[in-house]
């Protein structure tokens, strides 16, 4: 068995010598099918499959998840829930160790301050520790009397890589206290290497959860607040219990202690749903990114069809002209199988050059894919592991299989005195409908893949069309962080951000300055208000959000006034509010807003008149539904929300064309001047909104990278295949022009001939496009996935390039010497 195996290496190297450009031809293919499929295989594995490193049976660990009712946009699924949400459900968990409750913040600080690493902390209760079956690699996890909510204990748990990388790997370490944030913490203990927690963003470090900071503006405890969703639980389950079982017996549960404070804010809609310990695979909405790497994955699968389609072509028009060869071996006694063998040895060879050079496509291409699909991870190893080398490998060994198996199996069954009759004529006139079945596909399937592409590319530019309100290209705004703890109060930051606006106010370049409580696109701040005797909140599904600015505010970020005037930023002015569009609609629908009173202080407090209307700006997202907002003058706020939005922070400028950068240069130095001590955070609304973009961007450049791909492998494929068909028949074109022939006469057959098999893949083509359209229809951006006039142009396209593909052999068999060409035979 061994020696026939190393005969048939040696056989198929041999062959594969012979035929170089054949040989590379293949290979390439193979490694582009096979690499693009491990690289993409290397982002689902993370996102889907892998479960976390150290974790002891995975498979019996369990995120909950909660229905709620109120949400905008209807019902949704969230992993969030309230600290008196988590005590109901443990109440009801079979053993109470086993099920844990953490918050993940990402804004905390080696050393105390913003100048030192950046970590990303996981607050948990103790029971994360034996609920996931980890064990330290060094000193101890924190025990359930360090965890006691109101007594929490200052200890923290270091990940393995904060450990070797900010305290180099010192054993000693534990015991010794390090400074986050303003607190100081006693390292108890090292998580095991590679244990980074359950999310997909490694941790860095654990505190206990009792020790979660209770938020300055919160007037209850966090613990007994029924609005903050902002736990995730994770649980334990016996082997072979039934969790759908649990999930209904909480959410009757849940649903009842919901109803007992639902005037507090609880749902008594509410329901508990169990999924997996990988977020991804939770009943939750789908994230945008995790869609287009799953059409990503089924993208790369039809680029290696396309390609084993050209390679199974070329093999099977390689075999036709090896037809006499075979047909000699079998004359001889070779038998049927041992040919078969001996060819597909061949294809295994070729598939396993291709597995090597994929493997390092992989390496390149699971980088490129995180940095574009990931680029809010900071992963801390390497794109490439055992994982992928084998996906890599078995794909390849498949790949090589099914390439090889079929041209084997057909050349190995010829018919053997038609096969010696013609002699050196390699192949005749021999026509194989598998060959232009392989055409029609190669031709359906890269017309499905640019269709995606041309259908993403326009959804970006639909996106980059959408108007936000703001004027982002000019607007810059800017605001101050302090360290931990070392903020001066609001009105010390108001006074100076106010003194620094004056001194910008004539510089060069800067064509309006105004200050706001809430910078554009960011924050939300809500007030209760009174509008024809009643509250909005009762009357209206949403609150509208408030922002108290100055008078240039709408000068700075280029928001349109549509109707009435802008309010008097001053002192003693009149009582004006200004609403937008949305607002105008929710509130008025079928009123005239101008004039229209808006209360704050109560039904008989004073009357803020609507003076202007302007138009309606995005809150916190390019795409999103209208959100009704207003905008009240800082000079002139009511009495009840002077304390806490007279004092505004950030501020924004509007700058010249071509000026933003000297802008926010000068506007970093005015802070820093005022604030030695802070952290100026100066930005162009256009960049900070970039990321909004990013998933039509890399939708649009990886469809379109793949469907360039796929359409010159089988643009290839097309001509390659009319290539070794005009070179098989020769003869008969040598026949044809010695007969009388014309040149337009051989160019209209075979051009014929090969548009004819491409068109009807263009048909089947536009038909699967349609159908697949439903797949990245939530990807898409105000354009139908079966556009026709995008289908058209693909469908040119293709047609187009199979015309010059089978063009050139075309000339090349008009051009045929019939002398010659009789010679031969």
């Amino acid at each position: 068995m061994i020696v026939g195996i190393e005969q048939d290496a040696r056989f198929a190297w041999r062959s594969l010598r012979r035929n170089p450009a054949v040989t590379a031809l293949i290979v390439v293919m193979l490694t582009l099918g096979i690499g693009v499929n491990a690289a993409t295989f290397s982002i689902l594995d993370r996102i889907y499959f892998r479960t976390p490193t150290g974790v002891v049976d995975p498979g019996n660990v369990h995120q909950l998840w909660i229905r709620l009712s109120h949400m905008e946009g209807g019902p949704q699924y969230t992993p969030a829930m309230t600290y008196p949400m988590y005590r109901v459900i443990r109440g009801l968990w079979s053993d109470t160790n086993e099920i844990a409750l953490t918050n993940r913040t990402s804004n905390v600080h080696v050393g105390g301050t913003r100048r030192g690493a950046k970590l990303d902390v996981l607050f948990a209760t103790a029971t994360y520790w034996p609920m996931l079956g980890v064990r330290p690699q060094l000193g101890r996890f924190y025990s359930a009397d360090e965890d006691r909510v109101r007594q929490a204990a200052p200890v923290v748990v270091l990940s393995d890589h904060l450990w070797r990388t900010q305290f180099a790997a010192d054993p000693s370490l534990v015991g010794k206290s390090v400074k986050l944030d303003e607190n100081r913490y006693t390292v108890v203990g090292v998580a095991p290497r590679g244990f980074t927690g359950t999310d997909l963003e490694p941790i860095d470090a654990w505190i206990p959860l009792a020790a979660y900071p209770q938020p300055p503006w919160m007037k209850e405890p966090i613990w007994d607040s029924h609005g903050m969703y902002i736990f995730h639980s994770f649980g334990r389950s016996a082997p072979n219990e039934d969790m759908g079982m649990f999930a209904r017996r909480a959410t009757q549960t849940l649903r009842n202690a919901m109803r007992a404070v639902a005037d507090k804010g609880g749902d008594s809609l509410v329901m508990v749903a169990t999924g997996s310990i990988i977020y991804a695979r939770g009943p939750g909405e789908e994230q945008q990114e995790n869609l287009i790497s799953t059409r990503l994955g089924a993208v790369a699968l039809i680029v290696l069809v396309i390609a084993a389609a050209n390679v199974i072509n070329l093999l099977l028009a390689r075999a036709t002209r090896r037809r006499r060869e075979i047909a000699v071996r079998l004359a001889l006694g070779a038998g049927r199988w041992r040919l078969v063998r001996m060819l597909t040895a061949e294809t295994l060879l070729l598939a396993l050059i291709a597995a090597t050079a994929a493997v390092l496509t992989a390496w390149w291409g699971g980088a490129t894919l995180r940095a574009l699909l990931l680029s809010d991870v900071r992963f801390v190893d390497a794109p490439l592991d055992g994982r992928i080398v084998f996906f890599t490998l078995a794909l390849a060994l498949v790949a090589g299989l099914i390439a090889g198996i079929v041209p084997a199996l057909q050349a190995s069954n010829p018919v053997l005195t038609r096969a010696l009759k013609e002699g050196s004529r390699d192949g005749g006139t021999h026509r194989s409908p598998l060959r232009s079945a392989l055409v029609v596909t190669q031709a359906a399937l890269s017309i499905v893949l640019l269709t995606g592409a041309v259908l993403f590319v326009e959804s970006l530019r639909n996106v980059q069309r959408v108007d936000i309100g703001y004027d982002p290209s000019r607007t810059v705004m800017a605001w101050v962080s302090f360290d931990a703890g070392q903020d001066p109060p609001l009105a010390v930051q108001a006074a100076q951000i106010g003194a620094v606006a004056e001194r910008l106010r004539n510089a060069p370049g800067i064509q309006a300055v105004a200050r706001a409580n809430l910078a554009p696109m960011r924050g939300f701040s809500v007030a209760r208000i009174w509008i024809g005797g009643d509250t909005s909140l009762r009357k209206k599904k949403s609150y509208p959000i408030l922002n108290s600015v100055t008078g240039e505010f709408f000068a700075a970020t280029g928001l349109k006034l549509l109707r009435g005037s802008l309010f008097d930023d001053v002192p003693g002015a009149p009582a004006q509010v200004v609403i937008n569009q949305a607002m105008a609609e929710q509130q008025w629908p079928n009123e005239d807003p101008m004039g229209q009173c808006i209360r704050f202080d109560g039904l008989t407090s004073r009357c803020y008149a609507v003076v202007g209307i302007v138009e309606t700006a995005r809150r916190d997202a390019i795409i999103e539904d209208p959100v009704p907002q207003y905008y009240l003058p800082v000079a002139n706020l009511p009495p009840t929300l002077r304390e806490e939005f007279g004092h505004p922070t950030v501020l924004v400028v509007r700058a010249a064309a071509g000026s933003e950068a000297r802008v926010a240069a000068e506007m970093t130095k005015g802070l820093h001047t005022a604030f030695p001590s802070g952290y100026p955070d100066v930005k162009l609304l256009r960049t900070e909104i970039d990321s909004q973009y990013r998933p039509w961007r890399v939708g649009a450049a990886l469809f379109t990278g793949m469907g360039a791909l796929a359409f010159v492998v089988a643009i290839l494929g097309i001509y390659s295949t009319m290539s070794y068909g005009v070179s098989q028949r020769t003869h008969e074109f040598g026949i044809r022009v010695a007969v009388g022939a014309g040149l337009a006469d051989i160019l209209s057959l075979v051009v014929g001939e090969g548009l004819r098999v491409v068109i009807a893949g263009v048909v089947v083509g536009a038909a699967l496009a349609v159908a697949a359209g439903r797949m990245i229809a939530a990807l898409l951006y105000d354009i139908a996935p079966s556009n026709p006039v995008v289908l058209a142009s693909v469908s040119a396209l293709v047609i187009g390039a199979a015309l010059v593909a089978t063009l050139i052999p075309a000339s090349r068999a008009a051009r045929v010497d019939p002398i010659t060409a009789l010679r031969a035979d």
